[in-house]
């Protein structure tokens, strides 16, 4: 029988200049509650990773903290799409005549 849910976890990749961490803490609680510290790109992702979390715990106070670096952080790594730029342009032209 389980008698605490305390404890931490840490997770760290590298990968053609980019970083991704994970890092996660939980206390004992009465219900399980998930707080999610990340990106926005991640946060898109928050419904999934709550899930994922509520089906392995019944109960415990989680905290998980994502942090990703090296992706566009100097701007070189944008690219145009232009197919995707000329329908917005087409889009707003629509918009501008209405």
């Amino acid at each position: 029988m389980i008698r605490s849910m305390t404890g931490y976890g840490f997770a760290d990749l590298e990968r053609d200049g980019q970083r991704l961490s994970a890092e996660i803490r939980s206390v004992n609680h009465r219900f399980c509650e998930v707080s999610l510290r990340a990106p926005k790109l991640v946060a898109v992702f928050e419904d999934q990773i709550r899930q994922f979390i509520a089906e392995r715990f019944s109960r415990g106070k989680f905290n998980l903290t994502i942090t990703w670096s090296g992706a566009g952080e100097t701007g070189d790594e944008l690219k145009l799409n232009e197919p995707v730029a000329d329908r917005y342009v087409a889009l707003l032209e629509q918009l501008r005549k209405r």
